[in-house]
């Protein structure tokens, strides 16, 4: 089943209240955050919306107990224009849910960085620990929108930091690999206790642009004869909650704070 957060802007510079409805008729909706380039609410207005989710929804209230943890993100011009590129995408999340990769193998970055799909996925399937798709465009191919795979592996640790890498591989109208790297690292910060920092690299020599980006965490896994899990969350007051930080090669960021409610289980 399909899980929507609630979506709330957080002030920042450069954005525009009246670009996107904040009051729905259906509350689960997912809400439009939108920032403009420069200060003012004239044109080259970015829109995101944020949709995702826990599953299940029904979990312990005081142990952390197996989960999977989905995201999707799409991106786009007000005016129909292709966005500036995505360079980082920032969550932090909720301190009732964490990532755990400990026991998993992991895969180095040499194998998967000159790899096709199907190359990647032989060379470190064990260190699998998601997939999604990626929907990008182009500058000269405007109408084109390829939707790419996207595989997640496990990249190890070193010095309390996780190393995750997002592979795919480009195919039309160019035939090249794109590794993805993302740093997840314990934060205190209030609600949050885990934060998964996301980089994007120039792809296309510049010319390529996320239109819309989807993960879904899933892995579960064996470790000291103990059933493990990629995610794992507990429903200590009847919701999770993340904050999202998009950040664009112009312009200043998308921030905002999304969550969906849980019910908690003995």
């Amino acid at each position: 089943m399909r899980m929507r957060l609630r979506w709330a802007l957080v002030s920042g510079i450069g954005l525009c209240l009246a670009c996107a409805s904040l009051s729905p008729a259906d509350p689960s909706a997912s809400f439009a955050a939108c920032i403009v380039a420069s200060n003012a609410c004239g044109g080259g207005r970015i829109e995101v919306t944020i949709d995702g989710g826990f599953k299940p929804t029904r979990l312990s209230k005081k142990k952390l107990a197996p989960a999977h943890f989905r995201i999707e993100e799409t991106i786009g011009m007000a005016d129909g224009s292709n966005p500036p590129p995505l360079r980082e995408l920032v969550l932090e999340i909720d301190r009732n849910a964490a990532l755990n990769a400990r026991g998993l193998p992991a895969c180095g970055l040499g194998k998967i960085k000159n790899a096709t799909t199907s190359q990647a996925l032989k060379a470190c399937r064990p260190a699998l620990v998601g997939e999604g798709a990626m929907v990008v465009s182009y500058f000269e191919r405007s109408s084109l929108f390829p939707k790419e795979k996207l595989l997640v592996f496990n990249g190890g640790s070193k010095d309390g930091r996780a190393t995750i890498y997002i592979h795919t591989y480009l195919m039309t109208p160019i035939s090249a690999p794109l590794v993805m790297t993302a740093m997840i690292s314990k934060v205190h910060r209030g609600r949050y206790g885990t934060k998964l920092a996301i980089s994007v690299p120039l792809f296309a020599e510049g010319s390529g642009f996320i239109k819309k980006f989807q993960l879904e965490f899933f892995r579960r896994f064996a470790y000291k004869q103990k059933k493990q899990s990629f995610v794992r969350a507990r429903c200590f007051d009847g919701k999770l909650q993340a904050k999202a930080a998009s950040i664009f090669s112009e312009g200043p960021p998308v921030v905002g704070v999304f969550w969906r409610s849980c019910t908690t289980r003995s």
